[in-house]
């Protein structure tokens, strides 16, 4: 796992949703959207972990830092919506 931010290379990094919430609202007008088949790789010290399967609006990753998470990304998310034309 990255130990370091993606984005600013602070340590340590949290465990972070890689969708929105509110986009599981659009993905559910297409189930097939949530029901992805999913690969993923992660390259450890002891070499290449792999697993598959999973819904997409569900899938974490551990590679950014609270301060990204709750700055930069938040402003991104919260006008996403809007931008997007999804409401509340």
């Amino acid at each position: 796992m990255t130990k370091e931010c993606i984005f600013c290379g602070t340590a340590p990094t949290t465990k972070e949703h890689i969708f929105s919430g509110w986009l599981s609202v659009i993905l559910l007008e297409d189930p097939a959207r949530l029901a992805l088949p999913l690969t993923h790789k992660l390259w450890g010290e002891t070499g290449v972990r792999t697993w598959v399967g999973g819904r997409a609006i569900e899938i974490a990753a551990k590679c950014v830092c609270v301060g990204c998470n709750a700055g930069w990304m938040n402003e991104l998310e919260l006008v996403a919506p809007s931008a997007h034309g999804a409401h509340d």
